[in-house]
């Protein structure tokens, strides 16, 4: 069995080194981090409101995750889950091989569409389109981290050769 560890990855949580380093000398095998990089008051008023509170203060996760996988020689690091929607296409996927290579190959990137009232503020796109975008960026970053001279010609995504 693997064993996996979820942080709330807020100010309130062990550092991240110090928790990463923790959790491999005692065999766990991941630390996975969520994000949320804005929380718009508007979802005050949502149901989801009670649990929104420790949001608000979240780590970024690469930059957690960076500091975690310096910390340790085997542990794989994780997002649970990323958004990259609330991200520019070029510098998050910048970001997400820099991580990937630093951490020699451990990062795992699970991704997501969040909240649909900070999607809408992040996007300025329909709820409608939230998979659709979502997988269109995957594959545009999967094409820039592949190719040496990458471009992509999508719905929502389009550039010539980088």
């Amino acid at each position: 069995m693997r064993l996996g560890y979820i942080s709330q990855n807020t100010p309130r949580d062990v550092p991240p080194a110090r928790l990463a380093a923790e959790l491999e000398a005692r065999g766990f095998e991941s630390l996975w981090v969520g994000e949320h990089p804005q929380i718009p008051v508007a979802a005050r008023d949502s149901p989801l409101a009670p649990m929104l509170g420790p949001l608000k203060r979240k780590y970024d996760p690469l930059i957690v995750l960076a500091v975690a996988a310096e910390a340790t020689s085997r542990l794989v690091v994780g997002t649970a889950v990323a958004l990259p929607l609330e991200h520019e296409l070029f510098t998050f996927a910048k970001q997400v091989a820099t991580v990937d290579q630093l951490s020699g190959g451990r990062l795992v990137l699970g991704v997501g569409v969040g909240l649909r009232v900070e999607f809408e503020v992040a996007t300025r796109r329909p709820w409608a389109d939230r998979y659709r975008l979502l997988g269109e960026m995957v594959a545009a970053m999967q094409v820039l981290w592949a190719d040496d001279e990458p471009e992509f010609h999508g719905e929502f995504f389009d550039f010539e050769p980088v």
